[in-house]
């Protein structure tokens, strides 16, 4: 099956057993995986991970990295930018490193529509 476009391979990818088929059918409106971190270099991630139809992805949201913001803008441009930074910055080896806060969905939309306001 092919990925969901603007998508990454997951980086936290927490998956209980229970409530497994409601994610298939559901995705992200049965989900809680939304986060933050900050890399080695003191770059800002903003994504979430959800099923889609049975396999976890990752959907990068935002990046920044010193003066310049990346914001994934549904229908907008940019968003090829953002997820080519993104895949070149979140590496297999640069995972481990990150610094990561789970967040809840009312505080990642706070956050990331702060980014998209901006």
């Amino acid at each position: 099956m092919k990925d969901a476009p603007f998508t990454t391979p997951p980086i936290v990818a927490k998956q209980a057993d229970s409530g497994a088929l409601r994610r298939m059918l559901f995705g992200h409106a049965a989900s809680d995986a939304y986060y933050e971190a900050l890399d080695a270099a003191g770059r800002y991630l903003l994504w979430m991970e959800f099923s889609r139809f049975g396999s976890v992805r990752a959907y990068p949201c935002v990046m920044t990295d010193g003066d310049e913001t990346l914001v994934y803008r549904p229908y907008g441009d940019g968003n090829d930018v953002l997820l080519e930074r993104w895949q070149a910055v979140v590496t297999e080896d640069a995972v481990h490193k990150l610094q990561i806060t789970e967040l809840t969905k009312a505080d990642f939309k706070r956050i990331y529509q702060s980014y998209r306001e901006a």
